[in-house]
């Protein structure tokens, strides 16, 4: 199953407390919130961390890890205290186990030329 940005959005603002339980986003905030996903998901791929292809398709399990991540970013733009460079990378580190390639067990092999 995928999550879509709209979806993203909503799980940052809850992080962030700015929703209630069970309460919908105003649309000026969500619209706001959407703005970064994409940025976010391209400036994450170009620092290696993980790829997402299509931010209207997030996978299950990226989901909640890149919405604590968007969450940090968006924080400033409701009022809430700027996070420094290592609480970001930390909360990059999901992501990045996600991302990285399952160890296959098999022997390396190598070629001559």
């Amino acid at each position: 199953m995928t999550k879509t940005k709209a979806e993203l959005a909503t799980r940052a603002l809850g992080i962030l407390n700015i929703l209630q339980a069970g309460q919908a986003p105003h649309p000026e905030d969500l619209t706001a919130v959407a703005g970064i996903v994409d940025p976010l998901a391209a400036q994450l791929g170009l620092d290696n961390v993980i790829y997402v292809d299509d931010t209207d398709g997030i996978d299950d399990a990226v989901f909640l890890p890149l919405a604590a991540r968007l969450a940090l970013e968006i924080a400033p733009d409701f009022g809430l205290p700027a996070v420094d460079d290592a609480t970001k990378a930390r909360a990059e580190v999901p992501l990045r186990r996600l991302a990285a390639r399952p160890p296959s067990y098999r022997p390396l092999t190598m070629t001559s030329f």
